[in-house]
């Protein structure tokens, strides 16, 4: 969420319309807090009230020039992601590659067809 108001806040500096921007995440909980932190963000102040944050079933259909991806990411902060996530040595390398070089779900179509 911190990122995101990051990238909200350069984007306004950069003379974007706020109404030009819309924030994109999977679920609610992401939603109304990155909402919340947009309220309470003193660089953004008013401007956030014209900034569309949602999920992305309740944005289809809606079209922004600017559209922020907020992936969520659930693990303790000193928490290794690709070691937690690994359960045999050979998906360790796999994900630690994804990790390394890209957003895995991107990259690999066969991940995309189940995100």
């Amino acid at each position: 969420a911190r990122a995101v108001v990051a990238a909200c806040a350069a984007l306004l500096r950069q003379n974007c319309a706020p109404r030009d921007i819309a924030v994109i995440t999977p679920y609610k909980a992401q939603q109304h807090e990155i909402r919340a932190r947009l309220d309470r963000d003193r660089e953004i102040g008013s401007m956030s009230a014209s900034i569309l944050v949602g999920t992305v079933h309740a944005l289809q259909g809606s079209e922004r020039e600017y559209i922020i991806v907020s992936f969520v990411r659930s693990t303790d902060a000193d928490q290794d992601v690709v070691t937690s996530v690994a359960k045999t040595p050979g998906d360790s390398v796999a994900l630690q590659e994804m990790y390394e070089e890209s957003l895995g779900i991107l990259k690999n179509f066969r991940v995309l067809n189940v995100a």
